[in-house]
């Protein structure tokens, strides 16, 4: 503690010259715990399977990502605006950014110092930010984009030059390969993506399309996602693309993009786009987002990904069966409602997404194809989870869980998308269907367009149905045998 007050042993000294000593230790001191008050943002969020995605101390409330590409070479050259608030005072922050050589960076037009390592870009500013400071940050860079191996999930992800178009998406976490981000689904933020490419080819992303600029050799194309997005969701591609448009009955605007050979098979496959809309929205509530779609790319890489307001869909699904196309096109309709405006809290909770996607795409059989349809479905997953888990680790309660799978089993079919689904199927059974479609529209309500974990899809399934349901979560999300659903068996 520091006094103004001289002790009695040193009254030789003046006061003023007593005041002055103060002063200088007083602003000593003072500026000491100013400076101790300032530290950097933590590098990862401790997510507790990928700690070190995403970034603390602050967060982003706006991205606008300004890029001019080059097909054939696969280059780009792009500005990023992020503007964020500071949840902490900051001598320095990180973005998650691989690989691009960056040009400058700038915080509040001043120039900052950054050092770009290990996919960790890390920032110094000119100026120290405070608490609660809305600030900027601008990022010039420019090359080619490249994927790169995720720890244990798909092998490659993030940006994809498939020769006649350029790719950017991919989950868990594949933006950074092409715009500086705070890569974790806990920090959503709403976007502006303007994009140039040369003539004959389209710019297509997340959100809705609000300009179209001609010039002689290209085109900027400028979209908006104006509700927040998780940025694993977030979409960029550049082709020849058709569009093909549609509405709801509603009014939402369907716009889906295929290149030319696939566009007769998009048109099909897409067909039933506003009829699934309406089912969902009976089920669980309104769409949340301005404009719906898809987007089909000739990759290979034989999967679909749920890019918020416009899935992107692999051309063999689109060329698949007409039953198989539709069952992929309303599972990833369905994440628009879980996972993308209801995102995870963290990967842990994974089973939220494909969980509820796919035993939405199982409702959507129900309202399409009849009860008895559903109910084969239902039934042979069930019986299918059974046999596989007595086959494969019989007896073993330390398999993968739903409720906690870790890294390696995010995305496993068994695990997550179908026990996720038969998991809801005998809630449902379990508490009757109307609290169970109760229980999922206030669970959606409650935390649309924003995070949830299953620990708080817990609280509300018990607080709508009014039963303990701990025994039965526990059983179904934590252990690794499959409980028995009776009502099944026969």
């Amino acid at each position: 503690m520091l006094s103004n007050q001289a002790p009695r042993r040193h009254s030789r000294l003046s006061h003023p010259a007593l005041t002055l000593i103060g002063l200088i230790f007083f602003a000593y001191f003072a500026g000491t715990g100013i400076l101790l008050a300032q530290s950097p943002g933590d590098v990862g969020v401790d997510d507790p399977y990928f700690p070190n995605l995403g970034n603390g101390g602050y967060d982003v409330l706006h991205y606008t990502i300004d890029a001019r590409f080059d097909v054939e070479a696969n280059t780009l050259q792009a500005t990023t605006l992020i503007d964020a608030q500071a949840a902490q005072a900051l001598s320095r922050l990180n973005l998650d950014f691989q690989r691009i050589d960056i040009g400058s960076v700038r915080v509040d037009e001043g120039e900052a110092s950054f050092e770009q390592r290990n996919g960790e870009l890390t920032i110094t500013p000119a100026a120290a930010i405070s608490e609660g400071q809305v600030f900027r940050v601008e990022v010039r860079y420019g090359g080619s984009p490249s994927s790169y191996p995720f720890q244990q999930t798909i092998a490659d992800l993030g940006w994809y030059d498939l020769e006649s178009h350029l790719v950017g998406m991919g989950e868990p976490a594949g933006s950074s390969t092409w715009y500086p981000v705070n890569e974790h689904p806990s920090d959503k933020a709403t976007y502006t993506f303007r994009l140039t490419a040369p003539k004959p080819y389209m710019a297509v992303a997340s959100g809705v399309l609000v300009e179209r600029i001609v010039g002689a050799d290209e085109t900027t194309y400028v979209w908006e996602m104006r509700q927040p997005m998780a940025s694993y969701l977030t979409l960029v591609a550049v082709g020849e693309f058709v569009e093909i448009s549609d509405e709801t009955a509603d009014g939402l605007p369907i716009r889906s993009y295929a290149p030319p050979h696939l566009v007769r098979r998009a048109e099909t496959a897409f067909a039933r786009t506003s009829e699934i809309i309406a089912a969902y929205e009976a089920l669980f509530g309104d769409y949340p987002f301005e404009a719906v779609g898809g987007l089909v790319v000739d990759g290979g890489f034989g999967f679909a990904l749920e890019t918020q307001s416009m899935p992107i869909y692999d051309g063999m699904i689109i060329r698949a069966p007409i039953n198989l196309s539709e069952q992929f096109i309303a599972h990833e309709l369905a994440h628009q409602w879980f996972g993308n405006s209801v995102s995870p809290a963290t990967w842990r909770d994974i089973w939220l997404n494909e969980g509820f996607a796919t035993y939405a795409s199982w409702l959507w059989v129900e309202q399409s194809a009849g009860l008895s349809v559903f109910g084969n479905l239902a039934r042979n997953s069930y019986v299918e989870l059974r046999n596989s888990r007595r086959l494969a680790r019989p007896g073993d309660a330390r398999g993968p869980v739903t409720g906690d799978p870790g890294v390696e089993a995010i995305f496993d079919g068994e695990v997550i998308y179908t026990r996720g689904a038969v998991t809801l199927h005998a809630l449902r059974l379990k508490v009757g269907d109307d609290a169970f479609f109760e229980i999922v529209r206030t669970y959606y309500d409650r935390f649309k367009f924003g995070n949830a974990s299953t620990g708080d899809f817990i609280a509300v399934a018990e607080e709508v149905s009014g039963a303990d349901l701990s025994d039965f979560f526990e059983g179904w999300l934590f252990e690794a045998d499959v409980p028995l659903i009776p009502e099944l068996e026969s």
